[in-house]
């Protein structure tokens, strides 16, 4: 629907672009009992598992995508197959990787976004890198073994380097690797010592120095310091080692719940924010479960002998059950949230750029619809059609939401401030690029070679309007066409909101970065 440029925002060819009927995807309900959660938590069903498979344990989350390892019937040592199967955020399987061995790691790279498998944590160990893009056979790697004939259990990135964990060492005490640095050359992994099985550390509860005998190297992960964090699964330890000393320090392990002195830790992941998506593997129910009600920079650990998830106090040791009744949780995930908006007609924009993450990915609804203005065409666009592929930095858009629906925090962010905005004749639908809010007052126009110091001095030039348009659910009938202002003099440039701004010339909007951004 083609129209003119007018003296008012561009409204309505909207309404009958954007679907009335959207809304949060429930992740379903579960053929038996959920799982028992603490007060202040909610658990849900997020996915079962793919016809055939069997064992859900790993899990990662890349680009609205989550990934989820079965170890089938998999030999520890070899033999057998394991599936990994590719979800939506919502619940709704992709599709699914068949690889040899047995699953019992699984991470992305964030620089190439491969997906690396570890298969045969028990020995004979290979590596399956997968391409989720492509529908070729995984790359394997076979691993040689650095503490007698174990293999690895998991993988972290950091920093631009890769490490793994040794698993199943063969000598008491254990005097191999426990956690190693990975280098890949011309298809050979080299293998470089980072923390030996019986290191020197020092006891996070007492802060006497002791040697370490780690006879159940297990998952791991960084804390958000950056230091490598290490379960040693049977040993009911986690063993902390400083990214900047490369000191280690051993934590004992206590679970608050009536059972077992051997509690067996596996899986800890840290929320990012308090609306983050927590993912727990139940690997004897055969089904994920997605639990919220998070807590900002709060670890969350998988106590699977004791059949809970908890959340880790990484000063005492001691977990506290979040959700109970499991039946044998594993691998735990992580869905980081950036914003929730609110349900209604609204426009919006994200201070990131999600062109690599798929439509399905970017909020936590199924088949999600924006409408984006372009201002060369003098018409909306419709998703799936560029630019409302997806949510793009600096750019507006319109949804309509049935319920209030969440932003995954999986965008590119602004590289550096400031921030421009190409703006050409017309009206124009846009964005705050940042994670904070900007005065009006600040923005800045560059037109024809020149700089304007406000807007002000570019609309008395005759290059843009003073003003800015928002619209959010709050506000009066859309029928009414009760856009709210934000003027020079008071007005706020708000993330997470699209705002109409109106050109005469061809020329960029710049945002300065600010302490609130």
């Amino acid at each position: 629907m083609k129209s003119k440029p007018s003296q008012q925002p561009i409204r309505r060819p909207i309404v009958a672009g954007i679907a009335a009927g959207m809304a949060i995807t429930a992740y379903g309900a579960p053929s038996h009992a959920a799982p028992t959660p603490a007060a202040g938590y909610q658990v849900k069903l997020f996915a079962a598992a793919p016809t055939g498979a069997t064992g859900p344990d790993s899990i990662a989350v890349d680009n609205g995508h989550v990934f989820i390892g079965y170890g089938d019937k998999g030999g520890k040592t070899g033999g057998g197959t394991s599936t990994v199967a590719e979800f939506m955020t919502d619940g709704t399987l992709v599709k699914t990787f068949t690889v040899a061995g047995h699953n019992d790691g699984l991470k992305i790279d964030p620089a190439t976004h491969l997906l690396w498998a570890m298969q045969n944590e028990d020995g004979n160990a290979q590596l399956a890198i997968i391409d989720p893009a492509s529908a070729s056979a995984p790359t394997v790697y076979s691993l040689p073994s650095v503490n007698g004939g174990g293999g690895y259990d998991d993988i972290v990135f950091r920093a631009g380097k890769v490490y793994f964990s040794a698993s199943n060492p063969a000598n008491d005490p254990n005097t191999g690797s426990a956690i190693v640095q990975a280098t890949l050359t011309n298809g050979v992994f080299t293998l470089t010592p980072v923390l030996a099985g019986n290191a020197a550390a020092t006891n996070a509860l007492t802060n006497v120095a002791t040697t370490l005998n780690l006879l159940d190297p297990d998952s791991l992960t960084t804390t958000p310091a950056g230091d490598l964090l290490l379960d040693s699964q049977g040993d009911n330890e986690l063993i902390d080692i400083s990214a900047s000393t490369g000191a280690a320090r051993v934590l004992p392990i206590t679970v608050n719940a009536a059972g077992k002195a051997d509690d067996n830790l596996d899986d800890t992941v840290f929320a990012t924010s308090g609306q983050d998506t927590l993912l727990i593997a139940d690997r004897d129910s055969n089904l994920v479960y997605a639990v919220t009600g998070l807590t900002a920079g709060q670890a969350y650990s998988a106590a699977n002998d004791d059949n809970l998830v908890g959340a880790l106090n990484m000063s005492t040791g001691v977990v506290s059950p979040i959700a109970a009744i499991l039946q044998q949780p594993h691998g735990l995930g992580v869905l980081p949230v950036a914003h929730t908006y609110a349900a209604g007609l609204q426009m919006i924009s994200a201070p990131a750029d999600f062109s690599s993450v798929a439509l399905d990915g970017v909020l936590d609804i199924a088949a999600p619809r924006f409408a984006t203005w372009d201002p060369t065409l003098a018409q909306y666009v419709l998703s799936p059609s560029a630019p409302a592929d997806t949510l793009h930095i600096g750019k507006g858009c319109w949804v309509r939401l049935a319920s209030p629906a969440r932003l995954f925090d999986q965008g590119v962010p602004a590289s550096a401030a400031p921030f421009s905005i190409a703006l050409t004749v017309g009206w124009n639908l846009i964005g705050d690029p940042f994670a904070g809010s900007t005065p009006v007052s600040s923005l800045q126009i560059q037109a024809g070679g020149k700089s304007y110091a406000d807007l002000g001095l570019a609309a008395a030039a005759g290059i843009v309007s003073p003003l800015l348009y928002s619209y959010s659910p709050g506000d009066a009938a859309y029928a009414a066409h009760a856009y709210q202002k934000q003027t020079l003099a008071s007005g706020t440039f708000a993330s997470y909101k699209g705002y109409w701004i109106r050109a005469f010339q061809n020329c960029n909007l710049i945002v300065p970065g600010t302490t609130g951004n």
